[in-house]
Formats: C-alpha cells, structure tokens, sequence
C-alpha cells in the first residue's frame, strides 16, 4: 500500500489534470507539512468544505485518485468516522 504521501503526490497530480490550475496550485500547500498529522488535518478541513466536494466527485468520475478516495478506500486507518463517510457520499459508495 502506498503511503500518505505518495497518495497525495498522485492526488495533486490528478487534481492538475482534471480540475482547474487554480485549484491544483491551492492543494499543492499539503506539501508545506512536516507530520503526517498535519497532513491529515489539511485533508479533513478539504473534504469537510462543501465548496471542495465537487473536485472529488470530479476527480473519481474520470478514474484519478482525489482526496476523499484517500480518505475512504486507502487509508481509512487514519480518519475519523466523520470523514470517512463524507468520502463515502462524495464517492458514491454505499454501506
């Protein structure tokens, strides 16, 4: 399994190629935290936006890797249920 931040290398690549520059340019901040804490503290407030869940959608309808896919299908060791199942509803997957 990848890690953290290989996954994150790969969202931030797939975020470049199918959503706006823009959008791409603000994600790429993720790379400016040291921890893996701190890492997973910027995905829970990404996904918990309302304003970013269409990104997500966007992303996994064209088979990239966005960061609510982390979050439910990767690595959900280490999310919280909350986030976990915002993921799952941006991802179409039901229980």
């Amino acid at each position: 399994m990848k890690t953290l931040i290989e996954l994150m290398e790969v969202c931030e690549q797939d975020t470049r190629t199918f959503v706006r520059g823009g959008v791409a340019n603000r994600f790429s901040a993720w790379r400016q935290y040291d921890s893996e804490q701190e890492i997973i503290d910027f995905i829970q407030r990404i996904i918990r936006n309302k304003d970013n869940q269409a990104n997500g959608f966007i992303i996994h309808s064209q088979n990239g890797l966005c960061l609510e896919a982390i979050v439910a299908i990767n690595h959900t060791e280490l999310f919280a249920e909350e986030d976990i199942n915002i993921s799952k509803k941006i991802l179409g997957i039901k229980d």
